[in-house]
């Protein structure tokens, strides 16, 4: 029998929360996953050269590690450049913004002389809104051990899915109910990992 459309909805909500509230457990995971389904094609390509899967999964992963610290190294002068550069900037977009924004008072104060004198001098009373915010100087050394901590998770969980992965998946397959089934999972799970790391090693 089909399940009332309340009941899925309520089904789905359910799945949300619980999402949004494991968000911190499930993205690492979710990461951990998508970086071993890049680096298995590479794994397998080592253990065709008699290389173990453990040392295949280690090299693959120290490689991306460099490579990501490199990319990051190429990044950070460019960055730094433009975080020097980007107070210049503002002050001299800042005449252009005025000019913008210079038909936009002019109708606010137009509409506030209207109502002025529709309603009286209490009407035309301007609404302030006071915004405060709060700057931590600890803020930043507080959210540090968390992103160490973030990192290593998925670098290990990456890890542990480049060695343990193909086993899980083989033991996910066998509880297919036929064999023809069991074949097109496999060689379906096998093209999207081909294409997802031809399409990331590409970039």
């Amino acid at each position: 029998p089909r399940a009332p459309t309340s009941l899925v909805v309520l089904a789905v909500l359910a799945v949300g929360f619980v999402l949004w509230a494991t968000q911190d457990l499930i993205l690492p995971v979710l990461l951990s996953m998508f970086f071993a389904l890049v680096g298995n094609p590479i794994i397998r390509l080592l253990q065709r050269i008699r290389i173990p899967r453990f040392i295949s999964a280690l090299a693959v992963l120290c490689s991306g590690i460099a490579l990501t610290v490199l990319l990051g190294q190429q990044l950070v002068q460019p960055a730094g450049e433009w975080i020097r550069d980007a107070p210049r900037e503002l002050r001299s977009l800042a005449p252009k913004l005025q000019k913008l924004t210079k038909p936009v008072q002019q109708a606010n104060e137009a509409a506030e002389n209207i109502a002025r004198a529709a309603g009286g001098d209490s009407a035309g009373k301007r609404v302030q809104v006071v915004k405060t915010e709060v700057n931590d100087p600890y803020k930043v050394l507080t959210a540090t051990p968390k992103l160490l901590a973030s990192v290593l998770a998925v670098v290990l969980l990456t890890f542990f899915f480049m060695v343990y992965g193909e086993n899980l998946q083989r033991n996910a397959i066998a509880m297919l109910p036929d064999r023809q089934r069991r074949k097109l999972t496999v060689d379906i799970m096998l093209s999207i990992e081909r294409e997802i790391s031809r399409y990331v090693l590409t970039i």
